[in-house]
């Protein structure tokens, strides 16, 4: 019995790691996704869609880089809120205004 569930809980565990891993993927061509946005596991999906809107928004450099570095402040105050180590996926979302 004990065993039964303990391979059912497991089996359960790894099917919401693999539908949560990226539940949102960016469109084509495109930023923000689980693998390059910082907290992206710690956001809801309204949150993710709203980050890729406003990522894919800017015209200038200086808006984008000002947003991350926001971004990026409360995803790292999120985290120590829930106990997690600092969010990974420190990407290059600015980097197509490069000119």
């Amino acid at each position: 019995m004990r065993k039964t569930l303990f391979a059912a809980t497991l089996a359960a565990c790894f099917a919401t790691a693999a539908f949560a891993a990226d539940p949102q993927p960016a469109a084509k061509g495109s930023c923000c996704s689980a693998k390059d946005t910082a907290g992206w596991e710690m956001m809801s999906p309204d949150e993710r869609r709203m980050h890729q809107e406003k990522m894919g928004g800017f015209k200038d450099m200086g808006s984008c880089q000002a947003y991350m570095k926001e971004h990026h402040k409360a995803m790292e105050q999120r985290a120590k809120q829930k106990g997690m180590g600092p969010p990974h996926g420190y990407g290059h979302g600015c980097d197509h205004l490069k000119k």
